[in-house]
C-alpha cells in the first residue's frame, strides 16, 4: 500500500510538472504570436514624466519632461511623446531647450546627422558619428543583458544620447548662413568694444563642447559595456547594515 501511494504521489508530481511546462510554453507562444500579429506593444506607461539630474556639487544640470512614456518589452525600448530637455550651467546664462514631439534618440540623432554641415566643422561631425556608433553598441549590449541591467546603466546611456544631441545642435548653429557680429567681453567681463562674427563664435563653442564630450562618451560606453553588476550583486556588502541610533 505504501509503495502504491508513493507511486501515485510521484505520478501526480510528474503530471503537474508537465502541465506547468506546457502552460509556460503556451504563454511564451501567446506572447510571440501577439508580437507577430500586432507588432511590439507596450507593457507599461508613464504619464507626465519628469526627471532631474544634478552634478557632484548638487547643482541642477538638466531636467527631462515627457507627456507620455511607453515601454516595449520585446525590444526593451522606451518611446517618449512631447519630450522637453532643459540644460543648465553655473554662469547664470539662460538654459538651453531641446524639444521633440516623439521618437527615439537613435532616430532623432540619425536625422540630425543627415544634415549638411560646413566643411570647417566636418571633423566635429566625424567625432559625433563615432560617438553615435558607440551609443548604438551600448544600447544593444544593455538590451541583451535584460531589464535589471538596463535600469542600472540607463542613466549614463541617456547622458551619451544627450551629449550627442546637444553636439549636433551646436554643429547646426556653427553652420549658420546668418552674417552678424556679436560683442566679446573685456577685462572683468565688461564689454570691450570688440566684436566677432556670430558664426565664428558658434564654431568655437561647438568645437569646445564636442571635443570635451567625446572622452566622456568613450568612458561611459566602457563602463556600460563592462557587464558590471556589483551595485546589485554586492549591494549588502557595499552599503552595509542600517545603523540604529
Amino acid at each position: 500500500m505504501f509503495q502504491i501511494e508513493n507511486r501515485f504521489v510521484l505520478t501526480l508530481f510528474i503530471l503537474l510538472a508537465i502541465v506547468s511546462s506546457w502552460g509556460f510554453y503556451l504563454m511564451q507562444q501567446q506572447h510571440a504570436n501577439k508580437i507577430k500579429n500586432y507588432g511590439h506593444y507596450p507593457d507599461s506607461m508613464a504619464i507626465e514624466l519628469k526627471s532631474s539630474n544634478y552634478d557632484a556639487m548638487g547643482f541642477l544640470t538638466q531636467t527631462v519632461q515627457a507627456k507620455k512614456a511607453l515601454h516595449y518589452p520585446d525590444s526593451q525600448t522606451t518611446d517618449f511623446s512631447d519630450i522637453h530637455l532643459e540644460v543648465f550651467n553655473r554662469q547664470n546664462d539662460p538654459p538651453w531647450f531641446i524639444s521633440a514631439s516623439s521618437g527615439t534618440a537613435e532616430k532623432y540623432i540619425a536625422e540630425m546627422a543627415a544634415k549638411t554641415y560646413d566643411a570647417e566643422v566636418a571633423d566635429l561631425a566625424e567625432v559625433l558619428k563615432k560617438g553615435t556608433e558607440l551609443m548604438v553598441k551600448c544600447a544593444s549590449f544593455v538590451k541583451e543583458k535584460g531589464v535589471e541591467y538596463m535600469d542600472l546603466w540607463g542613466r549614463p546611456l541617456v547622458d551619451i544620447a544627450m551629449d550627442l544631441i546637444i553636439g549636433y545642435l551646436f554643429l547646426d548653429q556653427a553652420s549658420t548662413k546668418v552674417e552678424m557680429n556679436v560683442p566679446i567681453s573685456g577685462e572683468g567681463g565688461k564689454a570691450s568694444g570688440e566684436t566677432i562674427s556670430m558664426k565664428k563664435r558658434k564654431t568655437m563653442i561647438a568645437r569646445r563642447y564636442i571635443t570635451k564630450s567625446a572622452p566622456k562618451i568613450v568612458a561611459r560606453a566602457e563602463v556600460i559595456m563592462s557587464g558590471d553588476k556589483s551595485t546589485m550583486t554586492d549591494y549588502s556588502v557595499l552599503v552595509g547594515p542600517v545603523v540604529n541610533e
